[in-house]
């Protein structure tokens, strides 16, 4: 991923940046699969902007989500009931799937735009 948004314009400092921070997002994924046992990538960042951008590339649901913050059972993570019943006190919608051959293919393309545009500079 980190070579298909640098390949046009490698010497640029975005591209540098894009490219080191798409190697850094590969490896702390793959680091966190090794140990979390989660498959794919943890793109919530991006996964925010495309939602903004492309909004049909996520399936949300609504759901009740809270921040346990005294500690008892898991400080600071962020809950969310999935239980199967009617959600009366949501208070946020949450992306449950992503279409990923879209996510990944709009966000290297994206990528590849942004550091095309600094060539105008």
């Amino acid at each position: 991923m980190a070579q298909a948004v640098s390949q046009k314009n490698p010497g640029i400092e975005v591209a540098k940046f894009l490219s080191a921070l798409c190697e850094f997002m590969i490896g702390t994924a793959l680091g966190y699969r090794e140990t979390g046992s989660l498959n794919g990538f943890l793109v919530h960042d991006a996964a925010t902007l495309a939602y903004l951008f492309y909004p049909e590339v996520l399936k949300l649901q609504r759901a009740n989500v809270s921040v346990e913050t005294r500690g008892e059972w898991t400080l600071g993570q962020t809950l969310i009931d999935n239980r199967p019943r009617a959600k009366t006190r949501a208070n946020a919608w949450v992306a449950s799937e992503v279409e990923e051959t879209s996510f990944f293919t709009n966000l290297v393309e994206d990528l590849k735009w942004l550091i095309n545009s600094f060539n105008a500079f």
